[in-house]
């Protein structure tokens, strides 16, 4: 403790940030970034293992022998969907009577702000309105104290051929729930949900499920139900052969299930002999995981990964269990392009596999990892080894910061000096920083992030029909005008702080403004990366380094860098850059033009969704926009106007 009192003490360690932080922020950074590239190598990361024995995966012998009934029910579906769009719900629910189900059917209604459509002489308001069916198979040894769920999307003919069919996938459940049928072994009710209008849907069914009120979903009363869910498995399913499994985990804000969950489906695949993939790739061979093209495969699923989750949207409506403490993922097959490939038989046992090993479930998940990404089937990187690297790219700021407090501290002493100079006195009295000049600046960013965060209801609900928009057209525009407007308020603010002034003082002004910005981004981000650690990451990485370059400049033409370097890593244009990087990174442009076109689309598309989630499905990332990455943007924006002598 003497030695953090010591004043000697401070002085030196304030002499070497001053001295060389520099250097070090630029040595972390680098470090940093190549440290976590370097996690993609399989010498830097582990191979995964099972935490819960209780789970107890491939020790039964499955019993589901024929595909028979599947291909029946595939056949009769088939020909139903030809004359129909809808969810034959008549169909659906006389197969689960037969089948000896309890048979629900759950009506929904789903009408918020961001739904309406405005005609030329009135306001005509659009309802998605769907139809949940699921049947529930109770267990007959306890008293439908716990639950396992099975769910498929059910997709009309649009949504078919914009994300692949499902059709296929209802018949394997319909198959399963005849095959689990005939064995009394089960511990748990097994609930098979088919569910219409997708998220909407599925967010209904959750909703009435756990008795929580939406205030844009109304939905009819759920008389059937269970226990507690343990665990979900949502099957996209579309086609009778199988070339490959894509897992897909990523949930609702960057939630990830337990990995031994993953570590499930993937082990009774591989006992079946259904190729695997995750994120599209397959694993590399082992003998070619040291080499470089393994270790390129590898970062490519990693960093695949980390894109995915950092949009804080799920790959699938098993992204939506997450949010109440349910382990699922989505089971997504790749069609075969022949007739060839393993086929039901072979699914439908990988599915008997899962659900009897939930069966074995004495509590819910608990052990394994919550936190960590993939950079393979087998090879894991948990938050013990991911967040060294994420520590060191944020080390600039906080070493800037440091910088930032003590230069101006010297700064006071300087001006106290020539005081007590012209003064001729020879009492030294240190003034303290001046808090009070830069805490307006610090309320004005926070009140126009919170107008931000408010506005889109806004935009839709009164200005729209104005100018004959639609919302999924009136958001984007509106939050780019928003920040059009706010980019002006320190300009027309008429502050003397934003003029050549001469004195210590005012430089001292803006370097306690840039200690506060450079620490609060430190402390959010690093806040952000504990919920979502790629969205934290790709954050650091990017907003840091323009955050550290920012400060008054005396001359206009590096003022206007400083700007155009501020609007690339505002909340939009960081939107925009990544769905651009997503782009080159998953399909194939023949030209610039053509890739800025579809990162457009995506942009637009992606934002109205980011409100939508916001209101529909409690999405935290129009808070995280608004509310906390804005707001230290808009100071580092009025930092970069504010002009002082010193430069």
């Amino acid at each position: 403790m003497g030695l953090m009192s010591n004043t000697k003490t401070h002085a030196k360690l304030a002499d070497i940030i001053i001295k060389y932080h520099r250097k070090l922020s630029v040595a972390c950074y680098v470090i940093g970034i190549a440290y976590f590239l370097a996690l993609a190598h399989p010498s830097l990361n582990a191979r995964t293992y099972f935490s819960e024995n209780a789970l107890l995966p491939g020790l039964v012998e499955r019993e589901f022998l024929t595909d028979k009934n599947v291909k029946s029910y595939t056949n009769e579906l088939l020909e139903l969907v030809k004359k129909q769009d809808s969810l034959p719900v008549d169909w659906l629910s006389e197969k689960f009577s037969e089948i000896g189900l309890e048979v629900y059917h759950q009506n929904f209604t789903s009408n918020h702000p961001f739904l309406e459509r405005y005609g030329k002489n009135r306001r005509n308001i659009k309802t998605v309105e769907g139809i949940n069916v699921y049947g529930i198979l109770r267990a007959p040894r306890i008293a439908s104290t716990e639950a396992v769920v099975v769910t498929v999307p059910y997709r009309g003919r649009v949504a078919e051929h914009k994300y692949g069919g499902t059709n296929h996938g209802i018949a394997m459940m319909l198959g399963l729930a005849k095959f689990f049928r005939e064995y009394t072994y089960w511990s748990k009710d097994v609930i098979f949900v088919v569910v219409d209008q997708e998220y909407i849907g599925m967010e209904a069914w959750l909703t009435s499920y756990y008795s929580l009120p939406s205030e844009y979903i109304q939905s009819s009363p759920m008389f059937g139900r269970s226990g507690p869910v343990m665990g979900a498995i949502n099957l996209e399913h579309g086609s009778e052969f199988i070339d490959s499994l894509d897992i897909r985990i990523e949930g609702m804000n960057g939630q990830l299930p337990n990995l031994d969950l993953f570590n499930l489906v993937v082990n009774l695949c591989g006992r079946e002999g259904i190729p695997v993939t995750f994120q599209g790739n397959h694993d590399a061979k082992y003998s070619r995981q040291n080499q470089l093209e393994g270790f390129k495969d590898s970062l490519d699923t990693m960093i695949k990964n980390l894109a995915y989750q950092a949009t804080g949207r799920p790959r699938g409506i098993h992204g939506l269990f997450l949010k109440y403490r349910v382990e699922a993922v989505t089971l997504h097959t790749k069609m075969s392009p022949v007739k060839s490939g393993r086929n039901f038989r072979a699914m439908g046992r990988v599915l008997e596999g899962i659900f009897r090993s939930l069966n074995n479930l004495l509590e819910r998940f608990h052990q394994s990892f919550f936190f960590y990404f993939l950079a393979g089937t087998h090879r894991y990187i948990s938050i013990g080894l991911y967040m060294p690297p994420f520590g060191l790219v944020i080390v600039p700021s906080v070493l800037h910061g440091l910088a930032m407090w003590i230069a101006c501290g010297d700064s006071l002493d300087d001006e106290s000096k020539q005081e007590e100079d012209s003064k001729e006195s020879k009492l030294n009295i240190r003034k303290s920083r001046p808090f009070s000049s830069i805490v307006p600046i610090i309320i004005g960013a926070y009140i126009t992030g919170m107008l931000l965060h408010y506005s889109p209801v806004l935009f839709v609900s009164k200005y729209s029909s104005l100018f004959g928009l639609s919302p999924i057209d009136a958001v984007p525009l509106g939050v780019v005008a928003f920040y059009t407007g706010s980019a002006f308020l320190p300009i027309l603010s008429g502050r003397s702080w934003h003029r050549i002034v001469q004195g210590q003082s005012r430089k001292c002004e803006w370097q306690l403004l840039k200690c506060f910005g450079l620490i609060w981004h430190a402390i959010t981000i690093s806040t952000i990366s504990l919920t979502n650690f790629a969205l934290g990451y790709f954050l650091s990485v990017v907003i840091t380094p323009v955050y550290v370059l920012i400060r008054p400049r005396k001359r206009r033409i590096f003022s206007l860098l400083q700007a155009v370097l501020l609007l690339c890593v505002c909340p939009p244009f960081l939107v925009y850059f990544g769905l651009v990087g997503y782009c080159l990174l998953v399909d194939n442009f023949t030209s610039i033009g053509q890739l800025l076109v579809s990162a457009t689309s995506l942009w637009q598309e992606g934002l109205f969704a980011v409100v939508t989630d916001s209101y529909l499905h409690s999405g935290w990332n129009l808070g995280l926009a608004a509310l906390v990455v804005f707001p230290n943007w808009f100071i580092f924006w009025a930092l970069n106007l504010k002009k002082v002598e010193s430069t």
